[in-house]
């Protein structure tokens, strides 16, 4: 007796529970009843995609190190456009300005030595300290084009530093034979003037010794 109505209160309440879920669902037809646990939970909250956040050290140091590589290749860009700035403007002065006074020292004639020794001084210092010297200076960043054209430069300006040092070698000896023959031909004016002074004194003597020996013998006829 006890069983049986024990097993019917089960049933009872599980025709309870069951009639209760279901007139829940009723009033809703589009859920699926046949799957309560699933209709029935929340649906899961969609978020917005997001990179994973970087818990490895190894990628946390790739990315900083991709970052500082795209920041020296901005850097080195700049440095470069910079770099070809200086050697377009040095180019530009010798080209325009240095070039031509060179050419006019190697191709005019100086008749004053010490004008032509300055000139000189003064093309070869500026070409060596403005031109050489400052495209030594600036740092290529390893660019290929930017070496080749300062390259090219260095070699116009040591083939016109060669072409000065020989004409003044030139300009030197022509100087030196110049003054070797000035001074022989001095020598020779002086020596000349110096025999003539001689010749003249000699003569002035002679005339002399002719004035006095007539006033001896005038004083002598007045005795």
């Amino acid at each position: 007796m006890d069983n049986k109505d024990h097993n019917h209160d089960l049933r009872s309440n599980n025709r309870t529970g069951t009639q209760h879920r279901t007139s829940r669902h009723d009033k809703n037809s589009s859920i699926d009843c046949c799957n309560r646990e699933e209709s029935c939970s929340p649906n899961p909250t969609k978020t917005a995609a997001t990179d994973p956040p970087i818990t490895n050290l190894t990628e946390a140091r790739d990315v900083k190190e991709d970052v500082i590589s795209d920041r020296s290749i901005e850097l080195e860009t700049e440095g470069t456009a910079e770099s070809m700035a200086k050697m377009i403007e040095i180019r530009n002065y010798f080209d325009y300005d240095l070039q031509p006074r060179s050419l006019y020292y190697l191709d005019s004639t100086f008749w004053d030595p010490k004008q032509r020794a300055a000139e000189y001084r003064w093309v070869h210092n500026v070409t060596m300290c403005d031109i050489l010297l400052k495209a030594d200076e600036i740092n290529t960043n390893g660019n290929e084009e930017l070496r080749a054209q300062r390259r090219a430069l260095v070699d116009r300006v040591n083939a016109i530093l060669d072409d000065l040092e020989t004409a003044k070698k030139k300009f030197d000896e022509q100087d030196e034979k110049w003054r070797k023959r000035e001074g022989k031909e001095r020598q020779e004016r002086e020596d000349k003037i110096q025999q003539e002074l001689e010749r003249a004194t000699k003569r002035w003597d002679e005339q002399e010794n002719d004035i006095w020996q007539k006033f001896k013998r005038l004083r002598r006829r007045k005795e």
